[in-house]
């Protein structure tokens, strides 16, 4: 892959942030799905090293990837639209990578002012929570359409998603702690 395709990736991939595209609009790669996912892997290490060692961050990143793999896999099985797998875990796996880069600075911001007496911590969180919102309305939008369901199936599917995340966090924290 050299630099053009690269950049073009991340282009296709900011407009499915942008809710601008679609996983469909994606090249069924394996190997644009592998640096996905290794993209989401790092992010994800590097936003959970901030609040724990970095084995334990490791090993949780590659739980949620897992997770996610999975749970796409099934839902996809599950519907007969198995053959989307390859776009459909690109798209999750790259915007989630993207937005994890963007909410990198926010949880930085957030861990230093936690102790700050300026009260910033509120506005910080606030901002998380804004980027955590755009998250979950790109995944659904992902999962709407590689799915083909209606968009309450889709932000169901994405908040199970949520919940199911943080319990295997608790979970694989609790194992490796």
């Amino acid at each position: 892959m050299n630099s053009d395709d690269l950049r073009r990736f991340v282009l296709k991939i900011w407009d499915i942030c942008a809710f601008r595209a679609g996983p469909q609009d994606l090249t069924a790669s394996s190997s644009l799905m592998l640096l996905a996912a290794l993209a989401y892997w790092l992010v994800g290490v590097m936003g959970l090293a901030i609040q724990m060692p970095l084995p334990s961050a490791l090993i949780q990143a590659g739980a949620d990837l897992a997770l996610l793999a999975g749970l796409t896999w099934l839902c996809l099985r599950v519907r007969q639209h198995l053959p989307r797998f390859t776009q459909t875990m690109t798209a999750l796996a790259g915007t989630g990578a993207l937005i994890g880069l963007v909410a990198w600075p926010i949880v930085l911001w957030m861990t230093g002012a936690a102790g700050a007496e300026q009260g910033g911590g509120g506005l910080a969180t606030l901002v998380f929570l804004l980027v955590l919102g755009w998250s979950l309305a790109v995944t659904a939008t992902i999962f709407q359409a590689a799915l083909a369901v209606a968009r309450p199936v889709a932000i169901v599917l994405t908040v199970g998603y949520l919940v199911l995340s943080v319990y295997v966090t608790s979970v694989v924290l609790a194992s490796s702690g």
